[in-house]
């Protein structure tokens, strides 16, 4: 499979590589969604995708994202198997994102909306006062209360 002979380090920089490369040659989107999509069959102790580990690599996707007016999406889907970095958020805010999505990928009805709060908050205490949705493909703010 794609982890074996890789290290963390190796595994997730050559993913969040070709997710740059992605987004650079089809752009025709309006969210990054899953950003952390890795950790959910990564193999390691710790498979958190954490900011302080691939900062190069998250800060070129966020700067990205920023230029070009797409938006990042918090998706709730890895949550039960890891916490999502606030770090990564709070730097997206720092380069001066504003487009916060949030998703929950539910593919049933039981899980409509599942770790919405928690993620809320992550995206509350990161410095946003909004989350977004989209209307006609464009951002539609909606104020965290």
């Amino acid at each position: 499979g794609y982890f074996d002979g890789l290290t963390k380090q190796e595994a997730y920089e050559e993913y969040l590589e070709v997710i740059l490369e992605n987004i650079r040659f089809f752009p025709m989107f309006d969210v990054l969604a899953h950003i952390d999509y890795i950790v959910r069959n990564a193999p390691y102790p710790d498979p958190a995708l954490y900011y302080r580990e691939f900062s190069d690599h998250i800060d070129e996707i966020l700067k990205f994202l920023i230029e070009t007016g797409h938006g990042l999406e918090m998706n709730t889907s890895s949550y039960s198997i890891v916490k999502f970095d606030g770090e990564i958020l709070k730097r997206y805010k720092e380069l001066g994102g504003e487009i916060v999505t949030i998703g929950s990928d539910a593919h049933g009805d039981g899980n409509v909306g599942q770790f919405f709060p928690e993620h809320i908050e992550l995206i509350k205490n990161s410095g946003f006062d909004y989350v977004a949705h989209y209307l006609d493909r464009k951002p539609v703010f909606d104020k965290i209360l």
